[in-house]
């Protein structure tokens, strides 16, 4: 048989990690020299030690548009078709996040109703990472149920199925893991107890119960994996409509292609064999479990003889393999389910024929044979070893186990030994009985002789009353022979019981003497046990101030990072300003030559204005020399005029000066 749990992850989270832990197993997880998916596509590995096949797969992708989109919704199909048991891995400080558990939660349940329908439940396993503590496990536990029961409203569901509840396909546990680097040994302690609920089937929590079964046989489970998994891309256009509600309208002939091949669970291919197989381990598990309660009675009816109480305990036994078998092939209707029940009646039959065997015929020597194997057991199960100081210490000493398997074969054997000197006791009363019956016996002996001695005195007398007397005293001497040899027989048995008694008076007493020896030897180891228990309780102390210490230097390493972040923020400002300012100085720099360039311009200009200007001076020169000229001529014309009104009269004169005004 073949159980396997599926471990569903979101990308870049280290649940392959959780998965090697709890399992044993060697999947590649991420390392401290960079971020790189790991998980891609679904790896399988068998638990170390273990019947138990444990599947890595990432099954969430939040964007449809991703390539990675249709491969994860294949990976959560397959996921549902396989898996007894689902382990969700989610970080604490993302259980606010609803929207990515809901979308998980929704993708699942609706390839679950799918591809099996009503007919197989699963558990959802939720380990929370990185718990602290902050948040109550039933606050978490309250939002969990509560994301199921939207994501389970918001699945679409065959109309067989629509008044279907989520606990009718689904169970859902909780359990919460603490950080792997800053609680080790916390951490460590609880993959310890998880991993005995998925390898251990006595514990009271096992999680691989029959009706999470979703099994073939061993040597068909390649097989049907690959099976599976082609059927899955055969028909995953019609898969993908019908649980996800993805795509359009299909071709009546994919359709019906899909109707031809789907069954109420799996497919055509897978449904065969995995009915088969489910009735087969069906008869191995309910035969399995009537053994091992067989095993029970047959210790329990050592000292028990037949009554109404044993038989109400078979006929239960007998009932309840029946009933194991039912519950688990109740929705797996095949043609061989009769045969199958047919053969489990006749091996439980069988089964509990030699508990009748065995019970009806006790043997008082198998209680010394049992007696016998519990001490050597005892001896065997109790080695010692040394510890790094020298001390001695029992190997089971760790959990107490060694402890209590001592403690329960202590009080087996007591019982035993009580039981063995309730029956010497009535062995004893039963010769005290045979004794007085054997006096009461010699008694009437001494009688008949008395009687026949007084007879002899008669038997010389003739006639029918004499040969009455002799008659009488044949059956008297008879009866006394029977009588005698009856007294040896007793006697001799008497003698034989004495001899046993006394023979198990010894056993009873070499017994009690080893037992006081061993629970002498259990003080001497309950001591060793207390000073380990001290000094390991020393050294949690130790341990505790170490931790305390490691958390105040955490603490101020904490304050140093956040200062020297505050000092890389002003340092990154004050680059970015540097930054600025050369970017202004180069501005400034190409605003600088420009000017350069453009003063050159005007002073090229200014060359130019001043040889104009210069031109225009020697210009002006000329004009004034030209003017001083005309000055100078006008001077002499002044004076030649002055000379003329000197001549010519005061009128003529004024007449001269008019028309030089004029003139000029």
């Amino acid at each position: 048989m073949t159980l396997w749990p599926y471990v569903a992850n979101r990308a870049q989270e280290r649940v392959s990690t959780l998965l090697n832990k709890l399992f044993g197993t060697q999947f590649a997880v991420l390392t401290d020299g960079g971020v790189q998916p790991t998980t891609e596509g679904i790896w399988v590995s068998r638990a170390s030690g273990t019947s138990i096949l444990a599947m890595d797969a990432e099954i969430l992708e939040t964007s449809p548009s991703s390539a990675r989109w249709t491969c994860n919704l294949k990976n959560t199909v397959f996921m549902a078709a396989t898996a007894s048991v689902l382990i969700i891995n989610v970080q604490a400080s993302s259980i606010e996040r609803a929207r990515g558990i809901r979308l998980l939660l929704g993708q699942v349940f609706a390839a679950h109703l799918e591809m099996l329908g009503k007919g197989h439940k699963s558990l959802l396993l939720f380990a929370i990472r990185d718990y602290d503590g902050t948040v109550p496990v039933e606050t978490l536990n309250e939002k969990l149920a509560d994301y199921m029961q939207r994501a389970w409203a918001r699945t679409p569901k065959p109309s067989d199925l629509g008044d279907c509840t989520v606990t009718d396909a689904f169970d859902y546990e909780l359990v919460v893991l603490p950080n792997m680097l800053e609680a080790p040994i916390e951490f460590n302690a609880v993959v310890v107890q998880l991993r005995s609920r998925f390898s251990n089937r006595l514990n009271g929590n096992y999680l691989f119960k029959p009706n999470y079964w979703k099994l073939v046989l061993a040597n068909r489970l390649e097989v049907h994996l690959a099976r599976l998994w082609y059927s899955i891309t055969d028909n995953w256009a019609v898969l993908n409509r019908k649980a996800f509600v993805v795509g359009s309208r299909l071709p009546s002939a994919v359709e019906e292609k899909y109707a031809s091949n789907k069954r109420t669970c799996l497919f055509r291919e897978q449904y065969e064999d995995h009915a088969k197989d489910v009735h087969s381990l069906a008869v191995r598990h309910a035969h399995n479990e009537l053994i091992e309660i067989i095993g029970l009675l047959k210790q329990a009816i050592q000292h028990e003889s037949t009554d109404e109480t044993m038989a109400a305990c078979m006929a239960e036994c007998y009932n309840g393999a029946m009933a194991t078998f039912g519950t688990i092939v109740h929705h797996h209707p095949h043609g061989v389910r009769n045969a199958k029940l047919q053969e489990l009646q006749a091996q439980c039959d069988e089964a509990l024929g030699t508990l009748f065997d065995k019970q009806a015929k006790p043997d008082t020597a198998a209680v010394d044979a049992s007696l016998c194997d519990g001490m050597e057991s005892l001896s065997q199960d109790d080695p010692k070893r040394k510890l790094p100081d020298g001390d001695e210490e029992r190997p089971e000493s760790k959990d107490n186990g060694g402890m209590n398997t001592a403690v329960d074969t202590f009080s087996l054997i007591e019982s035993m030994l009580m039981q063995k000197a309730i029956d010497e006791s009535a062995q004893e009363a039963e010769i005290q009985k045979r004794n007085e019956l054997i006096s009461r016996q010699n008694e009437d002996i001494v009688k008949l002789k008395t009687i026949a001695e007084s007879q002899n005195v008669l038997i010389g007398t003739p006639g029918d009353e004499s040969g009455k007397r002799r008659n009488v005293l044949g059956n008297a001497s008879a009866i006394s022979i029977a009588q005698a040899a009856s007294v040896n027989q007793l006697k001799l048995k008497l003698d034989v019981q004495m001899a046993l008694g006394d023979e198990r008076k010894c056993k009873i007493s070499e017994k009690q003497a080893e037992i006081s020896e061993l629970r002498l030897r259990i003080a001497q180891q309950d001591t060793v046990l207390s000073q380990q228990e001290a000094k390991i309780a020393r050294q949690t102390g130790k341990i505790n101030e170490l931790r305390i210490e490691l958390r105040g230097q955490k603490m101020l390493n904490d304050e140093r990072k956040h200062d020297i972040s505050k000092q890389d923020d002003v340092i990154s400002t004050l680059k970015s300003r540097v930054s600025e300012f050369d970017v202004e100085i180069s501005e400034r720099w190409i605003n600088v030559d420009e000017q350069g360039a453009e003063i050159s311009g005007l002073r090229a200009n200014a060359t130019q204005q001043a040889a104009e200007l210069a031109r225009q001076q020697a210009k002006i020169d000329r004009m004034y020399e030209e003017i001083y000229q005309l000055m100078s001529a006008t001077t002499e014309q002044k004076e030649k005029s002055s000379r003329q009104k000197c001549e010519l009269g005061p009128r003529e004169a004024a007449d001269g000066a008019l028309g030089v005004v004029v003139d000029t």
